[in-house]
């Protein structure tokens, strides 16, 4: 036998469950480890504001802005600990018509 040859007492049907877990987990910490790497990008910038993010977004930003409060919003059905510090670092934005957003910036 090879060191690559594994042997298991597993049933086909503990693989299958075992492989849906791992695919379950990994995709959770997956969409955990996408919802604090974009909340950093876009709102701890050390070269970029927020505004200059969102400009470059353009039309578009409304949609993704959209997008990352739903992911935050279903991550936190399961559990808010993981993105909690993301969270806290998500401003004030007002979402324009057009498709745009503005940043609103905490007065000092």
């Amino acid at each position: 036998m090879g060191i690559f040859d594994v042997t298991t007492n597993k049933t086909e049907a503990e693989v299958a469950a075992e492989s849906i877990k791992m695919a379950g987990n990994n995709t959770y910490w997956s969409l955990v480890n996408q919802f604090n790497k974009t909340t950093n990008a876009f709102w701890s910038n050390s070269t970029l504001t927020p505004q200059q993010i969102a400009d470059a977004l353009g039309t578009d930003a409304s949609a993704i802005f959209s997008l990352h409060y739903k992911l935050g919003e279903f991550i936190g059905l399961i559990d808010l600990a993981p993105i909690q510090e993301s969270l806290e670092k998500i401003g004030q934005f007002t979402q324009n018509q057009d498709g745009t957003v503005t940043i609103i910036e905490d007065e000092v």
